[in-house]
């Protein structure tokens, strides 16, 4: 009992210390962003951050949620080949097809959410490049070298393609969106606030100050 006691609080430890690197890394950063960037320069990083967030709910539809619960429902090798398989194009195609229509007509359809202080050229354009690689992430992993990920997962990435695993992610993972659209309205479209009835400097500057609170 003592040794299983002793193994969890050491593994917790383990945790803590890298969560606490973690903050201190970020801690020590703020200084050079602060001291060679004008408030309205890294004010520009957050409005970004709060516009691809809004739209991550569209580009993912509770994907993550949704392969985690169905993933292990099917019993056999094959049964998973085609689930995941499935999941990873379907996905993909969208993300593809909406990054196209962002790209092509984003700068009219966000036009709502910025302002002429955040152009969508080239900052929103470059961040739904990485909006797409993250819809990829949510079925793969982003802790092991990309290399190993195609090796390992090379049974996975053949032409197997059903409907019935999308309609069932899809049904799961959706009705998920609503707490996270609630958790960004409360958390990240305070910065789009900002911006519009401030400014870009004001928003910079929350922003620094908001992520020293949450590293304390």
């Amino acid at each position: 009992m003592l040794d299983k006691l002793a193994r969890l609080f050491k593994n917790s430890a383990i945790y803590t210390l890298g969560s606490v690197l973690t903050r201190a890394a970020s801690l020590i950063s703020l200084p050079v962003l602060t001291r060679y960037l004008a408030p309205e320069e890294y004010g520009i990083l957050p409005v970004v951050a709060s516009v691809m967030g809004s739209l991550q709910f569209v580009y993912i539809m509770g994907l993550r949620a949704s392969s985690t619960r169905h993933y292990y429902d099917h019993d056999s090798e094959a049964e998973r080949k085609i689930y995941f398989s499935s999941l990873l194009f379907f996905y993909t195609g969208l993300a593809a097809l909406l990054s196209l229509l962002l790209t092509t007509f984003g700068e009219r359809l966000l036009a709502p959410l910025l302002t002429r202080a955040v152009p969508f050229y080239p900052y929103i354009a470059v961040a739904l490049r990485s909006l797409f690689l993250q819809v990829l992430a949510s079925l793969l992993t982003s802790s092991m070298s990309v290399a190993y990920l195609l090796y390992y997962l090379r049974p996975y990435l053949g032409f197997n393609f059903r409907w019935a695993p999308v309609r069932d992610s899809l049904s799961f993972g959706i009705p998920t969106m609503s707490e996270r659209v609630c958790s960004w309205v409360l958390v990240g479209s305070d910065r789009l606030f900002l911006l519009h009835y401030v400014s870009l400097a004001a928003t910079g500057i929350y922003s620094v100050s908001h992520s020293v609170g949450m590293m304390v």
